[in-house]
């Protein structure tokens, strides 16, 4: 599917740009206003600044292909052919599709992937096997990743944590999306990234934030933050 967006992007990138911007002269035709470039100077940090000879050639080389080429940069790179192979071999330890699964080479070498992130990666064959035996010749097998992850236990903590690797549904993304919107408001859009990501974790685990004191953390960043003690 992936590839599949990607050459249809590529096929745009050469012939859609005149139907677009066509759509876009009727809009701001009925809306009595004329296109215009933006000024080019010498020295320009903030956005694209490559001249051309009219105003739809500067929209073609400033706005369109800079869009069209981000967007193929980022689904390259994010879907890469080792990534998308690695995600197909790890589904395969979903209980449903691991009894079907006759050599567990592939798992294996997908799973090592993510070595650097498992408790005891050293014994990663092992585990998988013994994580097939154990679903094998059972009758009810848990369809999605987030079912099997609910019922590993403490002998296979490195399953565990590939099960959760793996994307379950859009439903956790829509999820975050709502999450987000309750943190990065109208009036903290100008927080940074780290602020964002930890404001972002405590909101969603709130069974782990609960625990924490008002108080403690007003005093932990009075003591970072000398300066900024009048709130």
């Amino acid at each position: 599917m992936v590839e599949k967006v990607i050459k249809t992007l590529e096929k745009y990138r050469e012939t859609k740009f005149e139907e677009i911007y066509q759509e876009a002269c009727f809009i701001v035709e009925r809306l009595d206003i004329v296109i215009q470039a933006n000024k080019t100077v010498k020295r320009l940090t903030h956005r694209s600044n490559i001249e051309a000879p009219d105003v739809k050639e500067y929209y073609r080389l400033n706005v369109f292909l800079l869009f069209i080429d981000f967007v193929l940069g980022q689904l390259r790179s994010r879907f890469s052919k080792n990534y998308h192979s690695s995600i197909v071999d790890l589904f395969k330890l979903i209980p449903s599709s691991i009894v079907k699964t006759t050599n567990l080479t592939a798992v294996v070498a997908a799973a090592r992937v993510y070595s650097c992130d498992l408790p005891h990666p050293f014994s990663l064959s092992g585990e998988i096997t013994l994580w097939k035996e154990l679903w094998s010749g059972r009758e009810h097998l848990l369809q999605t990743a987030a079912e099997a992850h609910q019922e590993t236990n403490k002998f296979f903590p490195n399953v565990k944590i590939l099960l959760a690797t793996i994307p379950v549904s859009t439903c956790s993304v829509k999820r975050s999306s709502s999450s987000l919107k309750h943190i990065k408001t109208y009036l903290c859009t100008t927080m940074t990234e780290d602020r964002l990501n930890s404001l972002a974790a405590m909101y969603i685990h709130q069974d782990i934030s609960t625990g924490l004191q008002p108080v403690e953390v007003v005093e932990e960043y009075a003591q970072k933050h000398p300066r900024r003690l009048l709130m």
